[in-house]
């Protein structure tokens, strides 16, 4: 059984949470390297992408994106305490909640 905590119903920069959240999530993207790119094979020696053509490159998610996830954690949640489920599936980003 999940245990529900009190938490805010939104994120503020006044809370707090945006200094706990900024920063903790990433997004990991694969992109060209800038120095090999022009080229049909990675150049040899390349610090950028190591010999590779292509590197990580992590990108920071959003506070408005942190701040939409969460509100629609709290929106589910919500849901399931108020209508006493013991459980949801989300399909498709569907709620759909069972007993």
């Amino acid at each position: 059984m999940t245990e529900f905590v009190p938490m805010p119903k939104e994120l503020t920069a006044e809370d707090g949470f945006k200094f706990a959240l900024i920063g903790a999530f990433f997004e990991r993207f694969t992109v060209p390297c800038p120095k090999c790119y022009h080229f049909d094979v990675a150049q040899e020696d390349c610090q950028i992408c190591f010999d590779e053509g292509v590197y990580p490159l992590n990108v920071s998610v959003s506070w408005c994106t942190i701040k939409a996830i969460y509100a629609k954690a709290v929106e589910h949640s919500n849901a399931l305490v108020r209508a006493g489920k013991k459980h949801i599936v989300v399909p498709r980003g569907q709620l759909f909640m069972e007993d």
